[in-house]
């Protein structure tokens, strides 16, 4: 209502409409808006809905099929980013490390505003698909990139998302991790308790098992794995999961 009103008085003043003309204008606009309001509702519902299939449900291929065609259509840059980025992530959890790549290393990056930002987006993701590639000199690179990036950052004042120094930090420990060197558990717990879907907190209990069986805490590791083993879907983790799983109990 308000935005129809709004509407009505830029006409009044703009073309010099009467009162009565923008009378009979509101209704109209009332129901314009409305519809539109409906229809923004119901779109981001759907791309929500489409989201769950991938990031809770696990389903990385069905997830991939329904929305890869979205991301074939016209986009604004800053939309296919977006857009874009969740694909590369479904691809690489998909066991495409090699497709995921390709989408990740492909965003659109601003001149401007948003630059840092969208490179420290694929600096981070490149680091943890190449990691799950089995890639460790490759993430290692795109680990030194992404802390370059951050001095950046921090030198010229640019306001980017916290999560870009936890990425930092959790791609660490898998490269510490990689190097069996010890590695706290106390941030991969953190991360695990702030996250809400089903994904990440599965490839934080993934990482947590591994630390606990790199450490010889076998029975912590397959208690953590026990939160995992039992998911349902098809993304890389699970069968990764299985297989840790039953080498600790061949060790017994």
């Amino acid at each position: 209502m308000v935005t129809a009103v709004l509407c009505g008085l830029v006409l009044l003043w703009k073309f010099g409409l009467s009162p009565f003309v923008l009378c009979a204008l509101v209704p109209g606009a009332v129901v314009l808006v409305a519809s539109r309001v409906h229809a923004m509702m119901t779109a981001q519902e759907i791309y929500l809905r489409l989201l769950a299939v991938f990031y809770n449900e696990l389903e990385a291929r069905r997830f991939i099929k329904q929305y890869e065609p979205v991301c074939q259509q016209k986009l604004s840059d800053r939309c296919r980013r977006t857009l874009q980025a969740h694909l590369a992530n479904a691809y690489a959890y998909a066991g495409d490390s090699e497709k995921a790549l390709s989408l990740i290393s492909s965003l659109p990056i601003p001149e401007k505003k948003g630059r840092v930002d969208t490179q420290l987006l694929i600096a981070g993701n490149t680091c943890i698909y190449k990691m799950m590639a089995g890639d460790v000199e490759g993430a290692r690179a795109a680990q030194a990139q992404m802390a370059e990036l951050l001095d950046v950052a921090k030198r010229e004042h640019h306001k980017i998302s916290p999560n870009y120094d936890r990425t930092y930090q959790t791609n660490q420990i898998q490269l510490d991790l990689a190097d069996g060197k010890p590695v706290d558990v106390t941030l991969v717990r953190e991360e695990l308790s702030s996250r809400s879907n089903t994904l990440h907190k599965a490839v934080c209990r993934l990482l947590l098992a591994r630390i606990y069986a790199a450490a010889g805490k076998r029975a912590e590791a397959r208690g953590v794995l026990k939160e995992v083993t039992g998911l349902k879907g098809d993304v890389v983790i699970l069968a990764q999961a299985r297989a840790l799983q039953k080498e600790l109990q061949a060790e017994n």
